[in-house]
């Protein structure tokens, strides 16, 4: 008898059982694909990735990208109509990646708690947790406990609580990868932006301890330093023009050039500037004459 590869197996399987009449071609090839990676034939599985701030931005983008590269992915955010925008787009585009759309407020561990014990449930595994989620008030002086709190609890604690969730199943794999997605605002202070400051020169701290806790169960973290990105968050605070901010793609490029580095390679953060941020820079730092 011939040899017949997994995946002719795999499509002989589901037509024993006649399942294209019962279901959509889409979702046919969709489950042909988990099949053929594992996900029921008992093998490690698709590789699959949590990402918070989904909906809108960075997360967005990095949502699409990880999609693109086979993996099944969890999008996070609080506005729930978006996210379920962006869900289904995914879908229809990368049908394999089985979107999983959960609203949720990243400000409360309990929530997140809860909400990533189930979405682990489901996924059986967790390859890579991005961390996008955050706001900006640009305010410093003149900054209110609230507003303080506000951002700190969002951007710094909504991260940590995160990564809290994924931990144990990272060290129970020895593998995993944790983007924390700061800002250049966290290398260094900005006049009008201290509040946001604050809680991203906390994140880049909390991202390099942990990075070096982690590297001896496999697991690698790295922050991610970008200058203003053109996202909605950034037209609102910055009268930098779109066209000569960072692309979200710049961001999404530089993950996918992290993801292929050898496990024995380690990026703790990578800066991220603008071209008009270093020009500006160089310039002021230039003795006049």
């Amino acid at each position: 008898m011939p040899h017949r590869s997994p995946s002719v197996k795999a499509l002989g399987f589901f037509y024993s059982l006649d399942f294209p009449k019962l279901i959509s071609f889409q979702k046919t090839i969709c489950i042909i694909a988990r099949l053929y990676e594992g996900k029921i034939f008992g093998g490690k599985g698709m590789k699959s990735a949590i990402i918070t701030g989904a909906s809108r931005g960075i997360g967005k983008a990095v949502a699409y990208c990880l999609a693109s590269m086979g993996y099944r992915v969890a999008l996070v955010a609080k506005n729930e109509a978006l996210l379920k925008q962006v869900a289904a787009d995914l879908k229809e585009k990368h049908p394999s990646s089985d979107p999983i759309p959960c609203a949720v407020d990243v400000t409360s561990e309990e929530s997140i708690s809860s909400l990533f014990s189930k979405i682990l449930d489901e996924l059986q595994q967790i390859d890579i947790l991005v961390n996008a989620a955050g706001i900006l008030i640009p305010k410093t002086g003149s900054i209110t406990n609230k507003e303080l709190r506000s951002m700190v609890e969002t951007n710094l604690y909504g991260s940590i609580y995160s990564i809290q969730a994924v931990l144990p199943k990272m060290k129970a794999q020895k593998s995993g990868y944790i983007f924390n997605v700061a800002s250049r605002a966290g290398k260094t202070g900005i006049s009008s932006l201290g509040g946001y400051c604050a809680s991203k020169f906390g994140m880049v701290g909390y991202s390099e301890s942990l990075a070096l806790e982690l590297a001896e169960f496999g697991i690698k973290v790295t922050s991610l330093c970008p200058g203003w990105v053109d996202t909605d968050m950034a037209k609102q605070n910055t009268s930098t023009p779109s066209e000569e901010m960072i692309s979200p793609s710049d961001i999404t490029k530089t993950i996918q050039f992290l993801l292929g580095l050898s496990h024995n390679c380690l990026i703790k953060e990578v800066v991220i500037d603008c071209r008009r941020t270093l020009i500006a820079a160089g310039k002021s730092s230039v003795k006049k004459t």
